[in-house]
């Protein structure tokens, strides 16, 4: 668990994911995450708004958000870019089995 989690929940109650920072091992950097089900289109114009809300408090101990997401993961990305969020690099063989994935970074 990391040093903030967020549990975000439909207005019928389902758990649709979780949300979260986590200290990284850059000093003044914490890498955020999130992880949600397919529920989360019942509620995802609440998500989209809330989400901009939420990220002072994930952002609040850090200079600095960053992370790296898969490229095939095209709704992250849509999220990360609404959030604000820079990508900053293309690692190619990246991860177990080494796969695109996107850097990107919130200062």
């Amino acid at each position: 668990i990391g040093d903030v989690t967020l549990t975000m929940w439909s207005p019928s109650g389902l758990r649709v994911g979780l949300v979260g920072v986590s200290k990284s091992f850059i000093p003044d950097a914490g890498a955020i995450w999130l992880c949600a089900t397919d529920d989360i289109y019942q509620c995802q114009v609440a998500f989209l708004r809330k989400s901009k809300a939420f990220l002072p408090l994930l952002q609040a101990r850090y200079l600095a958000l960053f992370n790296y997401v898969d490229a095939r993961n095209t709704v992250h990305i849509r999220w990360l870019k609404w959030m604000g969020f820079t990508f900053i690099n293309e690692h190619h063989h990246f991860g177990a089995e080494k796969r695109l994935f996107y850097e990107f970074v919130r200062i």
